[in-house]
């Protein structure tokens, strides 16, 4: 993009864009369960509706973070060579992860909308608190 005179050409812009190919992946789970399991305890077809959906998601977010591409696994975000890192060094947690989103903005010129951060290291940034010992994220519980 450029400044343009009145009536003048606009400049041509070009993206460099690469195909990308990635083979469908599957995940799936089934429980063995009768009709009559299900007709004889009325409230195990609402469990078993609950829990194989919760199932499936925390297998699928679990792939998404640490998969390692090899079939049939899905290849995870820590396993994507080329996505921007932040080491941590002698910053703090909330120090680094600002960092990161700048050099996102500055770097990508895009706007950051997702951080990984395991919730061991989550904790301590959760927990911080005030000089008075006031919560900064508002009570844990």
């Amino acid at each position: 993009a450029a400044e343009t005179a009145e009536a003048g050409s606009y400049p041509e812009a070009a993206l460099a864009l690469t195909e990308r190919t990635v083979a469908v992946r599957k995940i799936a789970v089934y429980l063995p369960v009768s009709d009559e399991q299900f007709e004889d305890e009325p409230r195990a077809q609402q469990y078993v509706n609950n829990r194989l959906p919760f199932m499936l998601r925390q297998r699928l977010d679990l792939q998404i973070l640490v998969g390692d591409g090899s079939a049939p696994n899905l290849l995870g975000t820590e396993n994507v060579s080329g996505i921007q890192t932040q080491a941590l060094g002698t910053d703090s947690t909330t120090d680094a992860i600002y960092k990161a989103m700048r050099r996102i903005r500055d770097e990508g010129f895009a706007e950051p909308s997702v951080v990984f951060i395991r919730p061991s290291a989550w904790e301590s940034v959760r927990l911080m608190k005030t000089a008075d010992g006031m919560y900064i994220w508002g009570h844990p519980s």
